[in-house]
């Protein structure tokens, strides 16, 4: 199931919006999911809070209830 999507606006410096037209182009990815991969990466950089499985690390991801960091899970 996918999730709910918000609508934002962003501004980007010519030099990025340029650098993410070309990235698009190239790859044929859309650039938002490129923008939203770029704040999940700032989201987990700096979250602070502990996203724990019942005692067994998994090899997928989890996402932080806090903040919605999307994360490796941690060993409890």
């Amino acid at each position: 199931m996918t999730e709910k999507k918000v609508q934002t606006t962003v501004y980007l410096t010519r030099k990025q919006a340029d650098g993410l037209a070309r990235l698009t182009f190239q790859t044929n990815v859309p650039s938002a999911v490129y923008i939203r991969q770029g704040v999940d990466h700032v989201l987990r950089l700096h979250c602070t809070h502990e996203v724990v499985v019942d005692g067994t690390v998994t090899s997928g991801t989890k996402r932080c209830v806090e903040c919605g960091a999307v994360m490796k899970a941690k060993r409890k």
